[in-house]
């Protein structure tokens, strides 16, 4: 969906099993309320504001770093999916409450994270390889 978004596509696109598939209310009350356990606090504080952040013109933008976070969750090392998928979370929730502070605040938090992956790998490579 992130890819999509990246390449513009004014609606998500599901293959046809996906898309025909339907969720029971109970089940999706009861995700709902496993949800509201941890992103609670964002659903309360979420609102609509600085929505030029969050239009049709930023989608492309969004979509693509989006992408990069979800990248960065295939890391093979323990642990190191919480972060991008929290931000990945982040960003969902600005979005679909058209929340531009909430959505920068997710950008920000996977942006950091990424950086932060990047900057272990190199400093490791560079150890490793005895440059550093």
């Amino acid at each position: 969906l992130a890819a999509q978004m990246a390449l513009g596509r004014p609606a998500p696109w599901l293959p046809e099993k996906f898309a025909e598939r339907r969720i029971s209310k109970d089940a999706l009350a009861q995700t709902a309320r496993g949800g509201r356990r941890y992103f609670g606090w964002a659903e309360a504080i979420a609102k609509p504001r600085f929505s030029f952040l969050t239009g049709r013109k930023a989608d492309p933008v969004i979509g693509a770093l989006l992408c990069l976070f979800c990248v960065s969750i295939l890391t093979p090392l323990p642990g190191t999916n919480t972060v991008p998928g929290f931000a990945v979370a982040l960003v969902s929730f600005g979005l679909m409450e058209r929340d531009g502070l909430l959505t920068t605040g997710g950008l920000a938090l996977g942006a950091a994270w990424v950086t932060s992956l990047v900057a272990v790998a190199v400093f490791g490579a560079s150890i490793l390889t005895g440059v550093f």
